[in-house]
Formats: C-alpha cells, sequence, structure tokens
C-alpha cells in the first residue's frame, strides 16, 4: 500500500502465531504492538457462521446458518403477491427507501405495496408487510423454508407467556400487528434497504431470506459503524439471529430481494420486553381504551412475570388460568 503521496507504506508482518482460527474461518490478528494499525482499524468483521445443533448459550451473540444446496427455486414476487392479498394490516411502504432516518412511509394494502415495488420508477423503493400468524407457515413454504428448531420450539422461551394469554383471548393477530412481530420485507431494486437501527420493543430477531441477496451491517449496542460491527451477505434460505439491542443497516443486492423476520423473546430479554410491552398499552390505553381494554388484560398477568424474571416453564399454566380469570 501507498500514502496519499505515492510513498511505500510499511505494513506490519504476520507470523503463524498472529493468526487464529474463529468457527472454522481463518482471520488475521496483528501484533501486539500493533494492536491497531490505521488500515485495519475500522474495517468491520465477517458475522460467525454456526450450524445445528446450536450451543446452549446460542441467543447471546449474532451468528448466519447457510442453507444447504437445493433444488427449489426461490419464492416469485407473484407468489408473494398472491399470499398478500388476504393479509389485512396495512404495510409500511417507503417510496424512497428507508436507508435514512427521515424516511416517511405510505399506509397501503399489502397486495398493492408489492405491486408498485414492480413498477419501473420504484426501484430504491422498500416495504414491510406485517405477516398474520396463521399465514407465517405458508410464506416460509413458499420458499421452500421452515423455522429451524430454536425458532420454531417457542415454549421454550418467555414469549410463550404472552403467546398463550393472547391466544386465549383471541387477539393473536392485534398483538402481533402491535409489535410488528412477523414480517414480510420486500426491496423494489439493487440499493434498497434499511438505516442503521435497533429493533423496538427490545428483542431478538430471526431473519431468512427468501429470494435475492441482502447485505447485512450489525453493530453491538450502542455502537455505531466501525470497529466492532459485523458484516454479512445472505442469499435464498440463509439464516441470520441477531439478539436484542443490535444495531442494523441493510441493503438489497437484486431487484425483488424479499425476506421474512419473526422477533423472538429469548431469556435475557424478558424483563425489557415486559416492561416496553408494559409501556405500549399504558400509551395505549390513555389514547383508545376501548381497541387496547382486551389486548392489555390479557397480557397484564404475562407481563409481571417477564418483568420479575418469572416466566419459567413451571409457571406457564397458572399464567394461563389467570389470563382466562381476568378475561372472564
Amino acid at each position: 500500500p501507498r500514502s496519499a503521496g505515492g510513498a511505500p507504506v510499511a505494513v506490519p508482518a504476520l507470523s503463524r502465531s498472529h493468526i487464529r482460527v474463529v468457527r472454522g474461518r481463518s482471520t488475521c490478528r496483528p501484533p501486539s504492538q500493533h494492536s491497531s494499525p490505521p488500515f485495519m482499524a475500522n474495517l468491520p468483521l465477517t458475522l460467525p457462521e454456526l450450524s445445528p445443533p446450536l450451543p446452549p448459550s446460542w441467543y447471546e451473540a449474532p451468528f448466519v446458518i447457510r442453507s444447504e444446496p437445493a433444488s427449489l427455486p426461490s419464492a416469485s414476487l407473484d407468489a408473494l403477491e398472491h399470499l398478500s392479498s388476504s393479509w389485512r394490516a396495512h404495510a409500511e411502504f417507503y417510496p424512497r427507501g428507508a436507508r435514512s432516518a427521515a424516511a416517511s412511509a405510505l399506509r397501503l394494502a399489502p397486495r398493492r405495496s408489492l405491486r408498485r415495488l414492480r413498477q419501473g420508477d420504484a426501484s430504491g423503493a422498500y416495504a414491510l408487510l406485517p405477516v398474520p400468524p396463521r399465514r407465517w407457515p405458508q410464506l416460509l413454504a413458499a420458499a421452500g423454508v421452515e423455522e429451524p428448531p430454536f425458532v420454531a420450539e417457542a415454549r421454550r422461551r418467555p414469549e410463550e407467556e404472552c403467546a398463550s394469554a393472547v391466544g386465549h383471548a383471541n387477539v393473536s393477530a392485534r398483538f402481533e400487528r402491535e409489535l410488528r412481530w412477523r414480517l414480510l420485507i420486500v426491496g423494489g431494486g439493487p440499493g434498497a434497504g434499511m438505516h442503521l437501527h435497533a429493533d423496538h420493543p427490545p428483542a431478538s430477531a430471526w431473519h431468512v431470506q427468501l429470494r435475492g441477496r441482502k447485505a447485512w451491517t450489525l453493530c453491538p449496542p450502542n455502537q455505531t459503524r466501525g470497529g466492532g460491527c459485523l458484516e454479512a451477505t445472505l442469499g435464498p434460505r440463509d439464516q441470520l439471529f441477531f439478539p436484542r439491542g443490535w444495531r442494523h443497516a441493510t441493503a438489497t443486492l437484486d431487484a425483488g430481494s424479499a425476506s421474512a423476520s419473526r422477533l423472538l423473546v429469548t431469556p435475557p430479554d424478558a424483563p425489557l420486553f415486559g416492561a416496553a410491552v408494559q409501556d405500549h398499552c399504558t400509551r395505549g390505553l390513555a389514547l383508545s381504551r376501548g381497541s387496547y381494554e382486551v389486548l392489555c388484560a390479557a397480557l397484564a398477568p404475562c407481563l409481571r412475570r417477564l418483568m420479575a424474571g418469572q416466566w419459567t416453564q413451571d409457571g406457564l399454566d397458572s399464567q394461563r388460568a389467570d389470563s382466562a380469570r381476568i378475561l372472564a
């Protein structure tokens, strides 16, 4: 390498002792006397790749699961448009994309938002479509994917407390729509995506790429781009998990790139998630008591347990009984 003036720049030599292997991937570690050379200081790192079965503490750090080679085609935009025709919740449609925090969204019917994405002048547009709980398996099946066990086995996570409560009250769809629990995310063309942000309510997230490719940047909580951030590119059926608080930005690499995402409440998430949803209910009841009363009454017992760290499986039956009694 050369400096701006053209003079050669000395690069610290790397001996065999400066190379380590991380999860099967070799990475270079500069010598201690050159711990932060200028040309390496802000380079993002590659996201770790894991293969099932996952370790017990899988939820503590972000990782990628690569798909096995498959002959199945990716989900088509026609299929996604057809599936969304029966969804009722409005989509967030960003005509100019969402790469800026100041981007504004339109509220459109799901099918209409996908049609807008396919127009010639919508190459930078981006759409977030809430997926009804009952339609989620159909969406994944359209791309030939299934939830992995660590996602599908919700009974082993704190969120089952609240899922059971809203199910008994018949407000599961309302609960998930309010919190953007499951989403279909589609970009119009290359370069569409989302600015660097953290999810709210505070929970972990699982993403699976349905078609096309998408580039991800993830930064640890309270950190912006630079050293310590991680990068990955997902192709069809590749999966990504990241814990609560990790800031992330995305950019699609192909026209019509689509992914599905859902929130996960892992053990470390429970107290903060419970407090955030409790605050959501408090504000909702103040604005429109009638529309929030049933939902928030159903959630009250489980939120108290989450905030107190009492979400264990042993208490699930009593929590269900509490919810049924309050709704009776």
